[in-house]
């Protein structure tokens, strides 16, 4: 996980006590996205407390898909399983799931800065 966007996690959690926590969900929704117009797709990243330590425990990227337009996992990055998938593929392995993961969370990164997301916090 690059570190310009733990540190961009992080600053939403200024005002969350997080000492009591064991996970925590963001959601990123661009209001605007569509099957029809388009727009940015949804991403949800969990972080999980393991022994005192927070972790990334999923990197998930959304969009429309099926004959009824519904939202499903297009590239789910799982961290401590150490897979990528992508639909329609499935897992990805080597090189293959490392430049899709690196490339699908710097695309996020970049939508982030331009501000078309609304975030919403979860935590357990």
């Amino acid at each position: 996980m690059p570190d310009n966007l733990v540190r961009k996690l992080d600053s939403l959690l200024i005002d969350i006590d997080t000492n009591n926590l064991t996970s925590i969900t963001f959601n990123f929704r661009d209001p605007e996205y569509s099957p029809n117009s388009g727009g940015f797709h949804p991403v949800e990243i969990r972080l999980m407390k393991d022994n005192g330590k927070w972790l990334v425990d999923y990197f998930t990227d959304f969009s429309y898909a099926g004959a009824y337009a519904e939202l499903e996992k297009e590239v789910d990055i799982l961290f401590q399983e150490g897979t990528v998938y992508l639909a329609f593929f499935g897992t990805l392995k080597n090189h293959l799931a490392t430049e899709l993961a690196k490339t699908t969370i710097s695309n996020f990164i970049s939508y982030y800065n331009m501000d078309v997301y609304q975030t919403q916090i979860s935590t357990d």
